[in-house]
């Protein structure tokens, strides 16, 4: 009982010991240079963001994933775009600007809407 508190204690320092390691330096990098710091998380997001995409586009083709795209960007547009109407105190517009993003949410389903072909490729 005693070695498995023992082993926990020490495993929780390493975890911190080596978390310490990794976020120490980024904290460094964010407070003493923030403007290089958000170029550099900005570019690597964007750069994931295209790695994603790429992969998607090659496993189950450009049809599919334009659309799987184009939702993801419509519920992210529309989410920011009524979090600033509402900070802003334009409720109306943040509930006008969510019913239009449903509707364009909708339209994107229906104009790049899959084929039995892609359905089954897709489930492979």
């Amino acid at each position: 009982m005693l070695y498995n508190r023992g082993m926990f204690i020490v495993l929780l320092f390493i975890c911190a010991a080596l978390c310490s390691l990794l976020v120490y330096p980024l904290w460094l990098f964010a407070t003493t240079q923030a403007l290089a710091y958000s170029i550099t998380v900005g570019s690597l997001l964007v750069l994931a963001l295209v790695f994603f995409c790429i992969t998607r586009i090659k496993k189950h083709g450009a049809k599919s994933s334009l659309r799987v795209i184009l939702h993801a960007l419509t519920v992210i547009f529309a989410l920011s775009l009524a979090a600033l109407f509402v900070l802003n105190k334009q409720r109306v517009f943040a509930l006008l600007s969510l019913i239009g993003a449903s509707a364009l949410f909708f339209l994107i389903s229906r104009a790049l809407k899959p084929t039995a072909r892609e359905l089954s490729s897709e489930n492979d």
